[in-house]
């Protein structure tokens, strides 16, 4: 006959992350020692914070009218647009000397009629680039596809100083249009990345309640309401309602995809990355345009990736996370703990 009993030894975690060591009794203090551990895996707070939305019902079919949306796997996009504020973020954290070697910065960003991004040469380190009071909500445009999957890089990477030409995409030659600009295309490894045509119409448009898809990206068969901010259902920033064209994303709370996303209709076009492979060009329409640009049948506008715009902006997809082995274990050892507890009980 086979039993076993426990060992009252300290235990120690080992938090990867941090590089230190916490070491506590089987108590109390273990079961916060584990969960301060876990804590500090997640690392310092990151300067740009996505809200996802995720996006099931993998290998759905495409929409019957466009051969558009279907997608193999599940995924997660963007809720919103990203934002000046957060693109400052990325600017100031890749470039914090403002030499703008890669033309992440674009000067159309803070010309007299628009000035939402400026950039100061005699401020300090890591603080060259602000946002404009009250623009700091609102889509960041006048950026190129090739922008985006810097950006989309970036957070691929970690954040922080991490490399923008290597991670969801490799992009050669350290000027700001790559020199394989031809042969861009996704990592199979990516797991932060800007949504191809399908991922985004799919986001927009697909209705997992009917397998079908609604012909705009408000859960609606029947153009939205052209308004302002508002929480009417089925509203949208279109049809030039709103001085200066934007408004902060997510201002029409009860105007969501069926999957949860917000303004994939108006306020500001859209990049997919598919622009580069099949000549598709961009979705959702913008505050100036009318609502035939917002559906499902909309031409789509071939562009280059280095076209840039006052009105084009983009959000970002990603891959599902599956939590880590270490996540896994320590939960593991806190679950071991408190049933050790419970039978000294």
């Amino acid at each position: 006959m086979i039993g076993f009993r426990l060992l009252a030894l300290p235990a120690v975690v080992a938090a990867r992350c941090t590089g230190t060591l916490v070491s506590q009794s089987m108590s109390k203090a273990l079961t916060a020692s584990l969960f301060a551990a876990l804590a500090a895996c997640a690392g310092p707070a990151l300067a740009v914070s996505i809200d996802w939305a995720s996006v099931g019902n993998p290998n759905n079919p495409a929409d019957d009218t466009t051969s558009r949306g279907s997608v193999a796997t599940a995924y997660r996009i963007d809720k919103y647009e990203v934002t000046n504020q957060q693109y400052v973020d990325f600017l100031n954290a890749v470039d914090p000397s403002g030499a703008n070697t890669l033309g992440l910065f674009n000067t159309s960003m803070n010309i007299p009629s628009y000035i939402a991004i400026s950039l100061d040469s005699l401020a300090g380190a890591g603080h060259k680039y602000s946002v404009a009071a009250g623009r700091q909500n609102q889509p960041v445009t006048y950026v190129t596809l090739y922008d985006t999957f810097r950006f989309a890089n970036w957070l691929n990477n970690g954040q922080g100083s991490s490399s923008t030409e290597t991670g969801a995409y490799n992009l050669s030659g350290g000027t700001p249009i790559p020199s394989n600009f031809s042969s861009i295309v996704r990592s199979p490894t990516a797991h932060v990345f800007i949504p191809n045509i399908n991922e985004w119409y799919k986001a927009a448009y697909y209705n997992p309640q009917t397998n079908s898809y609604f012909e705009y990206p408000t859960a609606s068969n029947t153009a939205p309401n052209a308004s302002g901010p508002t929480a009417a259902p089925n509203s949208a920033n279109y049809d030039g309602v709103v001085p200066g064209t934007f408004v902060d994303v997510g201002s029409y709370p009860l105007t969501p995809s069926p999957y949860g996303t917000f303004d994939q209709g108006g306020n500001a076009w859209e990049f997919n990355e598919t622009i580069l492979t099949l000549g598709s060009g961009l979705y959702g329409g913008y505050g100036g345009g009318d609502a035939s640009w917002m559906s499902t049948s909309a031409y789509q506008i071939p562009l280059s990736a280095s076209t840039w715009d006052f009105a084009i902006g983009f959000r970002v997809a990603s891959l599902i996370p599956e939590p880590s082995s270490f996540i896994l274990a320590a939960l593991s050892v806190i679950g071991l703990v408190a049933w050790g507890r419970r039978r000294r009980r």
